[in-house]
Parts: structure tokens; sequence; C-alpha cells
């Protein structure tokens, strides 16, 4: 029989936990009353940021793109007081968004915008282009707070093959125990704990251990000669998953409390025609390896006799050897795909994208999250990777999709951002915010001659100049030289064009070509950075080093705050050694201290 006095204590407790729980609740609903939003809305738990610069700054009665953010994004402009009847709409994403390998005049946002503003003349349409080279969902998320000042009706979010550019380690997070996390995701629900945060200090006062990300973007491509900076990291991948979801999660929180709708773009990649960037055995042993090789060396002989359903069956060895080992998964997706094989296509070519070691393209496991977050969330998503599919179904055949919509891994045709453009109007009517018999594909038609006629061969060139920078960026020299070898055929005295042929000509041994491409960039540009910077480097090279320090000189005077940051501080890195080698030590110095401070 229990005594009063236990009753007592038991009533006494349970009374202190519903008054503790009323209080908290009633904070909370305060909290909530005044504006306060979850820390896990507030503040990324995954990584900082370095507070920078806003992507838009106020000129007279308009927004534009901050100087300093051009190198990323689009120029791009906007009512600052927003017209009464006037829709916005902010597309987010990298540089898919953006435009690339050209910019916004041929992107989906373009498409976008002249269409609504020609299906509703009496209405307008503002779609901003907010792309970002490199850009990922983290960086999305955080860019939605700044564009929430600027009365959005709509955010459209294309994101997903950016998740491993940049480095971040996460050693601290992964070292928290489940119970740990779990009390962490809870506390992040919270707006009790923003409260607390803010009083203690907020975001000056970042974890231990924690990523803290640099105002732009800093891929590790840029510091490495290439994919050989990547390795497998099973938990990473995993990591990068779940901080999409958060971010993704975080920017339809926010759009549904404000009041503003959100579009998921679900992404396609280039996977029938894109061989993997970097592949690695999933094991260290020799003979697993070696048998590989035998089985990938047996393939080529048998095509090469004109024997490709014997040469599917050795790929097919080659893939169950080691089922991680993307080249031996892309050539057997390859040849299944040529023998109209298209079940079994798609299934290795998407297992050696997953597997790829240097993941430039969104993994299954990202395009799972993201349609995860969308049912969740409950917010529409448009299946870009099934247009893709089905305009790769017409054109050859098999739903596996390559270059007949694709620049390169990832960045659309013009007339895919068209079809993406279509089928975002599409989603726009079923959200109410147009009339039904509006006829997109329609409007299409009547804009098309507007947005290509822009491209005359001057652009393609430089369209093609950077496609062949991106290649080389991901370690592919060799296709980017056969692309910027076709850009100049398209314009030879582009100074971009023959800075990048000169540098590829480097890059593959090729010094005497390099050199001669080099000089006539310099000579068509004198003023170029880039290519001064280029022709110096194969001075250096050769121990020339007054010629070098030279042409640096001259990069250095005409470069400016514009340019990346990586940029100069090599540029002064290599001012530095050059002034060393003449015996100027005290320049060399100063330079030196310039390069650090970039």
């Amino acid at each position: 029989m229990k005594t009063p006095g236990r009753l007592s204590l038991l009533r006494k407790a349970l009374f202190s936990l519903i008054t503790c729980c009323l209080f908290f609740g009633l904070l909370e609903t305060l909290l909530w009353a005044v504006g306060i939003r979850q820390l896990r809305d507030v503040r990324d738990p995954f990584v900082g940021f370095t507070p920078g610069a806003p992507l838009f700054t106020r000129s007279g009665d308009q927004f534009e793109t901050t100087d300093v953010r051009r190198t990323y994004f689009n120029l791009q402009t906007f009512a600052a007081v927003k017209p009464a009847g006037t829709r916005r709409i902010f597309c987010l994403g990298g540089s898919t968004t953006y435009g690339h390998p050209w910019d916004d005049s041929t992107s989906y946002p373009r498409w976008l915008r002249d269409m609504l503003n020609a299906a509703s003349p009496d209405q307008r349409w503002e779609v901003v282009n907010c792309g970002g080279i490199s850009y990922a969902s983290y960086r999305l998320a955080w860019l939605t707070d700044e564009l929430l000042q600027y009365q959005p009706d709509v955010l459209i979010v294309h994101t997903g093959h950016n998740e491993f550019l940049e480095d971040r380690s996460w050693s601290s997070f992964r070292e928290l125990s489940p119970a740990v996390r779990s009390f962490a995701a809870l506390a992040g629900r919270l707006r009790t704990t923003t409260l607390l945060d803010q009083v203690l200090g907020g975001a000056s006062r970042e974890k231990p251990g924690k990523p803290v990300l640099r105002e732009e973007v800093d891929p590790l491509l840029d510091r490495s000669a290439g994919p050989s900076v990547y390795s497998r990291d099973d938990d990473r991948a995993r990591m990068v998953v779940q901080h999409l979801e958060h971010s993704l999660q975080k920017i339809c929180r926010i759009g549904r409390a404000a009041g503003i709708p959100v579009i998921l773009v679900l992404p396609g990649s280039n996977l029938r025609d894109f061989a993997p960037f970097r592949s690695d055995f999933s094991q260290p042993g020799f003979a697993n390896s070696l048998k590989v090789t035998q089985l990938l060396r047996q393939a080529d002989e048998l095509q090469q006799q004109q024997q490709p359903e014997q040469a599917f069956s050795t790929l097919q060895q080659a893939v169950s050897v080691d089922p991680r080992y993307a080249e031996s998964a892309y050539r057997a997706g390859r040849l299944a795909a040529d023998l109209g094989r298209c079940e079994d296509a798609l299934k290795l070519l998407k297992q050696a994208r997953d597997e790829d070691i240097c993941p430039l393209r969104a993994t299954q496991p990202i395009l799972d999250a993201i349609v995860q977050v969308s049912q969740q969330e409950q917010v529409p998503l448009v299946d870009f990777a099934s247009i893709l599919d089905q305009h790769a179904l017409q054109k050859r055949g098999c739903a596996v999709p390559g270059d007949e919509g694709f620049l390169d891994h990832v960045h659309p045709t013009i007339d895919m951002h068209r079809d993406l453009a279509i089928a975002l109007g599409q989603q726009l009517q079923q959200l109410k915010l147009l009339p039904a018999e509006v006829d997109f594909r329609k409007l299409a038609s009547g804009i098309e001659q507007s947005i290509t006629s822009s491209l005359d061969a001057p652009r393609q060139a430089v369209g093609l100049t950077t496609v062949a920078q991106v290649l080389s960026w991901a370690g592919k020299n060799t296709e980017a030289l056969r692309i910027a070898e076709q850009a100049r055929q398209l314009d030879s005295q582009n100074v971009e064009v023959l800075s990048q042929l000169g540098r590829l000509y480097e890059k593959v041994g090729q010094m005497q070509d390099a050199r001669n491409t080099l000089e006539q960039a310099v000579a068509a540009g004198p003023d170029n950075p880039w290519a001064l910077y280029r022709l110096a480097r194969l001075h250096m090279r050769e121990n020339n080093w007054s010629a070098a320090l030279e042409l640096l000189e001259r990069s250095r005077q005409h470069t400016t705050t514009a340019q990346p940051s990586a940029f100069r501080s090599v540029l002064f890195r290599s001012l530095s050694q050059c002034c060393e080698q003449t015996g100027d030590l005290e320049k060399a110095r100063v330079y030196a201290a310039t390069a650090a401070g970039q």
C-alpha cells in the first residue's frame, strides 16, 4: 500500500512537469507570435558561413546584383518597390539555373520570364535568375533568407549536382552519439533554443570542428590537380545527403511560413555519353584489380573484333567482380545502350554515376532525398529527370539521357532549358497562378527565335570554351582540348578562347602549341589578366624569370576584385616567386603577404 507521502511527492512531480510544459508551451507560442524562427531555420547545424556582401543591392529605384557577386551570378535587376499587380519569381540553383555555358539569356529562367509575360500582357512577371556557379543546396538555403526581403511570390529551387564540391569534413559532428544527435535535432525545432542561442552570442559562437565556409564557393577541384583529391567516403556521402535534406526542408518551411509557394526541380544528368570522373576499386587487393583490368582489356579486343555481345558479357563479368568500379559499369552500360538493351543500360549507367569517386552529378540518394522532401513538405516537384529521359527515348530509342540533351555532364542544351521552363509554367498553372488555357508550348515557339538568335559564332565559341574549362577543371583535359579547338574555329581572335586553348595545350604537354596560342591570346587581348598570367607561367617553367615578371606585373595592373580570389592568390604568389628569383627580396615578401590575404 502506497503511503500518502509518496503520493504527495508523485503529485508534486507531476504538477511540476505540467507547469513546466505549460510554461514552455506558452513561451513557444509567444515567440512564434513575435516572429522568432526555429533554430534549425536560423543556423545551419552542419556548417557556418562567413558574412559577405548581399546578392542584391539597391541602385536608385531598383535592386541589382552586387558587383562582387557577379563572378558567380548573372546581372539581374528588379524594382525596389514592387509594383502593384506584379508577380515576382526567384529561381535558385547552380550553374544550370545560371545558364552555363552561356548566361541568363538562354537559361530556363529567361524562357519562363518571356513566356509568362507573353501569356499575360496585362500583368507583369519578374523572373529573377539567382543561379550561382557551383552553388549547392546549403548556400541556396542561406541565400533564401535574403530573398524573402524582396517580396517573392514563388521560389523555384533546382539543385543537387554541387553537393560534393566543397570540403565539409564534419569531424566533430560524426563523433556525436545518436542520442546527442537526436537531442540536438529536437532542440533545433524550438524557438526557445533560438532565443537562448541569440543571448549567448548566436552565429559568432560556432562550435569547434564545425566547418566555416568562405563567402564564395571554394571547390575542392580548385585546390588540386583534378579528381584525385576525392576518395571514397561512404560516411561523408551520407552526411552530404542529410545536409541536402536539411537545406531543402529549411527553404520549404520558411517559404510556407511566409505564404510563398516553393517548387522543387528533380535534376537529371548525362548518363550515356559521360564517363565517370574517377573510378577506384572497392578493395585495394591486387588480384581483384588485376582481374577487372584484364576483363576490360578483353572486352576492348572483342569490340575491335566486332563481337559486341561477347564484349558485353565480358564487361558484365568485370562489373560482378567489383560492382564499385565505376568505369566497368559505364563501359557495360554504354555498350548495352548501343545494343538496345535499354533496361540494362539504365541500371549500369546509374551505377556508374553513383560509384563515381568524384560525384559531380546528383547521385541516386540525392535524387531520392529531393523526392522525399517534396513529399514530406508537400511542395510540388517538377521531374526534369523524366523530361530528359523521354527526350532521349524519342531521339535515340532508349530512355537513357546523353549528348542529345546535354552539353557536358550536367548542363542541358538550350532546347532542354526550354522544356524545363514549359514544365515550370504548367506547374504554375496547377498553383492557379495562370489560366489553365495558356499553351506554354505554343508560347515557347513564339519566343524561340528571339532567344536563339543571340547565339552568333563568337558567343557559341565562348560557350564551348566555358564547357572546355569545366571539363579541364574536372581532370578531363583531352576531351576539353577537343572542344576548345572547336571554339577557336568559331572565333579565332577571341582572347578568352585562345587563352583557354593555350592552357589546355600546356596541360596535355603540347608546349610549342601552348606558347604560340598564348602569344596570340596576349596579342588579341594585351590587357587580359588571365592570358598574361598563363603566358607568364610558361616562361616560369623555362626559368625565364624576367620575362615572366614583366607579364605578371601587367596582369596585376589589370586584375580587379571582380577576379576570383583564387586567381588573385596564385597571381601574387607567382609574382613573389619571380621577384625572389630576380633578387628583389623585399618585393617578394610584399607579394607573398598580399597572396596570403586574398
